[in-house]
């Protein structure tokens, strides 16, 4: 594979749902991981577990909350981020993308936002404050203030994460007649996990996705593919390029900065307060626009 120029992004998502953060920041380093990753028996899967166990990792700094633990929580949080692209890239590059992959990500991912966010808070809450040298609210106890604001920003991410991911597949689909980029088909997963039995896989597979498919629907229903619809991809593009910064990756980013100068409480102010202002406001206007999209097409 030519490693420079365009090919060394060739493992990256379609530009149009890939978050800037990512594009620009966590997934050339991701790739660097991938390609150092691809020459060796190493699955994709891991990948993702060795993100999960970053973000728990992260989230036990955090729970010690003096300055050298909470700046090794907030790198031990992009790291997470960085494995959780590594892995998609890897799968990408040596051919292993599967739904099982999908199912992982689906899995892994909140373990790392919730032991982060927990992290955080429980570590606030040890301390009895926002961080060295960050007062708390005169008119607050230091537990309302702690857990009202961490709830507020712990709740809000997934929300987050969910609505974006809701919003690509739905322009994926439309748009370009194709399937779920984020959400596992679990069909799929039942099909692939049969065959990954007579062969040696990763652990962690055998356990997870026996888990998950006893609680899914036996038999879902077949989703018919939608014809590509280019118009309602040039009407929805420029906000689905929005929504790509609600993806988890930027959110992240700014907890790791500020972390760095030992407040992670503005990373939470800017995940639960900044950042839902501009979501109801982004979420109003595409669903507008979704609807004239619609009737435009």
């Amino acid at each position: 594979m030519n490693d420079s120029g365009a090919g060394f992004r060739r493992s990256f998502k379609e530009w149009d749902v890939e978050a800037w953060i990512d594009a620009w920041f966590y997934r050339p380093i991701a790739e660097l991981v991938a390609r150092a990753l691809a020459p060796l028996s190493v699955r994709p899967n891991q990948v993702s577990f060795w993100s999960a166990l970053a973000g728990l990792a992260s989230g036990l700094c955090y729970w010690q909350f003096s300055y050298p633990f909470i700046v090794a929580g907030g790198l031990l949080l992009s790291l997470s981020v960085v494995f959780d692209a590594a892995d998609g890239q890897l799968a990408r590059r040596t051919g292993q993308s599967s739904e099982i992959g999908k199912l992982f990500d689906n899995v892994m991912d909140p373990i790392k936002a919730t032991a982060a966010m927990f992290g955080i808070a429980f570590g606030m809450a040890a301390v009895g404050h926002w961080g060295p040298g960050w007062p708390m609210p005169d008119n607050l106890s230091a537990s309302t203030a702690i857990w009202g604001l961490g709830w507020l920003a712990g709740l809000s991410l997934p929300l987050q994460v969910v609505t974006r991911n809701a919003w690509v597949d739905r322009y994926h689909q439309i748009g370009k007649g194709r399937s779920s980029l984020t959400m596992a088909d679990i069909t799929k997963v039942r099909e692939e996990f049969a065959e990954l039995r007579t062969r040696k896989g990763f652990w962690l597979e055998k356990i997870v996705v026996p888990m998950v498919s006893a609680f899914s629907p036996k038999d879902p229903p077949a989703k018919p593919t939608p014809t590509p619809n280019p118009e309602y991809v040039r009407r929805m593009r420029p906000l689905i390029r929005l929504w790509t910064f609600y993806g988890g990756g930027q959110q992240f980013f700014v907890i790791t900065v500020v972390s760095l100068f030992g407040a992670p409480v503005l990373g939470w102010l800017y995940v639960g307060v900044v950042t839902n202002v501009l979501y109801l406001l982004l979420l109003g206007t595409t669903i507008l626009a979704h609807r004239r999209a619609l009737a435009a097409s």
